[in-house]
């Protein structure tokens, strides 16, 4: 056959499959930007007529006629700080508190105010269908009312009571799926106490905003008193209006130890706003609906409220800081390499240096991660933390250089990032890589353990790379299954519940090195081979979440899959996700970026072959540094596909292709000897 008519044969089933892909896409774009979802109006309905929506039918106050079992039931206690601030402040006063689990929680923007009916001691909510919507456009699946809706299919209902004209943000934990609050009242100061004693004898859950100060302090060891087999949960009430900070919460009736952690977050001292609402039905033994997010709150081993204020300052500068310490970080290696090159002109050794600092420049991005831990741990200031990660990852990239031969240095940054992450993430509860700058950002309450979708991309690309530097110059034969099998092992690490948990991290790591294992055996791009590689990461999940059932690891996927109402709820997620990240390109600009890295990867494809050239050397075997090219071939896979399977696509897209393009720096600078 001749080499125009392979061409086509590889061609053309690649075509097809490229041109689907796009279809695909441009479907999810459609359906994702239309404006409203039926979701919101199946979710805002509770299942089942109970006594308390007839009673909400009927015009009549709902009246409880059975005897609540206190070890069953939970008052829910807002608690403003004593001055507005969005700041966990509480955390000491609640320490304070005898029997108290303390921690931190992230929290969300304020519900709609709230109206309330006198005649039947109801409330509904002004704007429900906008949180409504507002629920249906987030990547995950939130259902407001679903604690409400589960309480009443339980035979029971919730109740709400406040001081009048305090706020009323907390009684969107009171609220039924058909926004409905069934028993709300607004009472006098001095009152407030005896209406939550009142009715936490006839309900068994009762939410209440309490007053600031000591106050508020003061009902909170009253109602400890009066019932001490009743759990009692007291959460920082956030400012008006709020933004997503983490505030200060207490559990009474997790045991001694006096610290909270759940397993959403996985991280002592850390809870998730989702995870409220499981702990209440946990408590009192309601059915937990599949759609249900959170997890119950466990008792853990206490943290000073010291402590807590310093994880809680880590984790509000990181999203703050991201940007400017990637503009730090860049505007330090150009002013180096600018002096550098500078010396070398002068002193007539520009060739030299020039090879050594792109060398240099390349593996310090490799060694990054690993600097970005040890920030963590200090948490210094923004010019510090610059600092250490420049100078650090760049002291570790010359000694690299020095001890391990071009090519093949870049695996030794590689194996040792991916192990420091794997004893952080097992043995540690992702501790230090959850207030690293590549950590999982828990403070927006997205991801709190394991790998967020930036450093997935990082470990993915640069892990290939790192294996396609240590394969070169062995033996060829063996490549591909080097490839396949490492592709397994970084699909478990980014996949499995107790270490990684992500979806779109398993279908990144499967296109890139199903790709990589592809393009180094030199097989044929037929039809065939192009429907496996698409089913590689469907295997992988599918292997996932067997591993997940027999370990009980609860992956982000099994929760995904499980919080599901079947196949049309899952694509509902699928899109939501898929909107998320148009919508993330929007913002400041991102999507100028987001073009130039796309614009550079199509670039760096159709020049390949003499951006790649320095790898083979006249008398050189090209098969022995082939694994390096499959590697970049695979990142540029990974990177894609990647940004098309998360809700932050943008970032993959831009951080994959700067990966991306210091394996090539590093690749081109070829010592002379």
């Amino acid at each position: 056959m001749s080499r125009p008519e392979a061409r086509f044969r590889v061609a053309r089933p690649a075509a097809v499959a490229v041109a689907l892909l796009l279809l695909v896409i441009a479907a999810l774009g459609l359906v994702a930007m239309a404006p409203g979802s039926a979701a919101a109006k199946v979710r805002s309905t509770c299942a089942a007529p109970t006594a308390a929506t007839k009673a909400a039918a009927a015009g009549k106050p709902f009246i409880q006629t059975r005897a609540v079992d206190q070890r069953h039931a939970v008052t829910l206690l807002f608690l403003p700080a004593p001055v507005r601030t969005p700041q966990a402040v509480l955390t000491t006063d609640l320490q304070r508190l005898p029997g108290f689990s303390v921690g931190l929680l992230p929290v969300s923007p304020p519900a709609p105010g709230m109206v309330l009916d006198e005649r039947t001691q109801t409330a509904r909510f002004k704007g429900w269908q906008r949180l409504l919507a507002r629920a249906d456009d987030v990547p995950a699946e939130v259902s407001p009312g679903l604690l409400g809706c589960a309480i009443e299919a339980h035979g029971d209902a919730t109740a709400w009571v406040s001081v009048a004209g305090e706020s009323t943000i907390g009684a969107i934990a009171a609220v039924a799926g058909d926004n409905t609050v069934r028993r709300a009242e607004r009472v006098t100061p001095r009152e407030l106490t005896p209406a939550i004693e009142r009715l936490q004898r006839d309900f068994s859950v009762v939410a209440a905003q309490l007053p600031p100060g000591g106050f508020g302090l003061g009902a909170i060891r009253r109602l400890s008193a009066a019932q001490p087999e009743r759990m009692l949960i007291v959460v920082q009430a956030p400012p008006n209006p709020a933004r997503t900070r983490l505030l200060s919460i207490g559990v009474r009736g997790l045991g001694d130890e006096g610290g909270i952690t759940s397993a959403t977050t996985r991280r002592n001292g850390l809870v998730a706003a989702t995870d409220i609402a499981a702990t209440i039905i946990d408590r009192t033994g309601a059915r937990r609906p599949s759609e249900m997010q959170g997890r119950p709150i466990e008792g853990a081993s206490r943290q000073s409220a010291d402590e807590l204020r310093a994880m809680s300052a880590r984790l509000e500068l990181i999203s703050g800081r991201r940007l400017p310490f990637g503009r730090g970080v860049m505007f330090m290696f150009c002013l180096l390499l600018i002096g550098v090159l500078g010396a070398a002109r002068l002193t007539g050794r520009y060739t030299e240096l020039a090879s050594r600092m792109q060398r240099l420049i390349g593996l310090s991005l490799l060694w990054l991660p690993l600097s970005l831990l040890l920030t963590s741990a200090l948490r210094p200031s923004r010019g510090v933390e610059v600092d250490i990660a420049v100078f650090g990852s760049l002291g570790l990239a010359l000694v690299n250089d020095r001890l391990v031969r071009w090519p093949r240095a870049p695996w030794v940054p590689v194996v040792c990032v991916l192990a420091s992450q794997a004893v952080d993430f097992a043995l540690l509860g992702s501790r230090y890589i959850g207030e690293s700058l590549l950590g999982s950002n828990p403070l927006y309450g997205a991801r709190f353990f394991g790998a967020g979708n930036e450093l997935e991309v990082v470990l993915t690309v640069s892990s290939l790379i790192g294996l396609g530097a240590w394969l070169c110059d062995r033996p060829a034969r063996h490549s591909s299954r080097w490839f396949a099998v490492a592709g397994v092992a970084m699909a478990l690490f980014l996949g499995l519940g107790r270490l990684g948990a992500d979806v779109g991290g398993v279908v990144m790591v499967g296109a890139g090195f199903g790709v990589a294992a592809t393009y180094v055996a030199r097989l044929r791009l037929t039809a065939w081979r192009i429907a496996l590689l698409a089913l590689l990461p469907v295997a992988g999940l599918a292997l996932i979440m067997l591993l997940d059932a027999i370990s009980g690891g609860e992956s982000h996927l099994t929760r995904t899959v499980q919080g599901t109402g079947g196949a049309g709820d899952l694509v509902t997620v699928i899109l939501r996700r898929f909107k998320a990240s148009i919508e993330g390109a929007r913002n400041d600009g991102v999507w100028m970026i987001v073009l130039v890295a796309i614009a550079l990867l199509a670039w760096a494809w159709v020049r390949r072959d003499r951006l790649m050239a320095p790898l083979t050397a006249p008398g050189e075997d090209p098969a022995a540094r082939r694994p390096y090219r499959a590697a970049l071939i695979g990142g540029i896979a990974a990177t894609v596909v990647g940004a098309l399977a998360n809700d932050s696509g943008p970032a993959i897209m831009i951080i994959g292709t700067v990966y991306l393009s210091m394996g090539l720096l590093y690749l081109r600078g070829r010592p002379a000897r």
